[in-house]
């Protein structure tokens, strides 16, 4: 949607983001629009090579309390159809369990049971476990915010969304794959524990965008080097992938 910006934030009440400078924001300098229903997507993710995946983002807002909402919701048929991710049951998830008639007032009729509204500015980690999703190959899911028709806020923006997991497969230790120092100011050691034949490394920023990536890394060997001298500080992600599967590292670049 139009409304999602990307960059860096200079609200009144927003304005931090929880690693590096950018984020992504209803505004970045101001209040987001009356009778607004926008939309931040993600790509798609495949699900059914993980253990005990979990969606992880940080995120702080300024919404009107009831009035206005957010909330997350995810599709499994390339986006045709969504489904509202999760209850306000869930642990580390929405702050509201209102809906449409249920009573309490008249002021929630955006409200859908489970939904972020009101103000946490703080910018702090959500997550959702998605293991009831581990056999969807291609699942996206979006951020969405919805305003009703008077009185605006500044929003909500949201940093480092990633889906975070372990490789199913037995032969694949997370053990195996050292990355060190981390956080590092230029230079990031690898240090795999196995004599891999096939070995690809990706590193992708936390937007999913791939800056660094090679190929034709040596077999049989423990130790590797990736230099980031001169990328941007903040995080990023390094995907290790090998013939035998794919296991993803944090990095920290100061």
């Amino acid at each position: 949607s139009v409304l999602w910006q990307k960059g860096i934030p200079s609200g009144t009440l927003l304005n931090t983001a929880a690693s590096g400078t950018q984020v992504y924001a209803t505004n970045l300098s101001g209040d987001y629009t009356d009778s607004t229903t926008a939309y931040l997507v993600s790509e798609c993710y495949d699900l059914n090579t993980l253990t005990n995946p979990f969606l992880k983002f940080n995120m702080a807002f300024d919404l009107e309390f009831d009035w206005d909402i957010a909330y997350m919701e995810y599709s499994v048929d390339n986006g045709t159809t969504w489904e509202v991710l999760g209850t306000a049951n869930d642990p580390n998830w929405y702050n509201s369990s209102r809906f449409n008639g249920d009573g309490l007032g008249n002021n929630c009729y955006n409200c859908i049971g489970g939904q972020w509204t009101g103000t946490d500015t703080t910018i702090k980690e959500y997550s959702y476990d998605l293991t009831s999703f581990s056999s969807e190959s291609s699942i996206m899911f979006r951020f969405v915010l919805l305003s009703d028709t008077s009185v605006t806020n500044e929003g909500a923006i949201v940093d480092d969304f990633v889906i975070d997991g372990t490789l199913s497969t037995s032969e694949f230790n997370e053990g195996q794959f050292k990355v060190y120092p981390n956080p590092s100011n230029d230079i990031f050691n690898v240090r795999i524990n196995n004599t891999f034949q096939d070995i690809t490394f990706n590193v992708f920023d936390v937007t999913g965008k791939s800056v660094l990536k090679i190929e034709d890394v040596t077999p049989n060997q423990s130790n590797y080097s990736l230099n980031m001298q001169g990328y941007s500080s903040g995080i990023y992600f390094l995907k290790i992938k090998t013939e035998i599967g794919e296991t993803t590292k944090k990095l920290i670049l100061n």
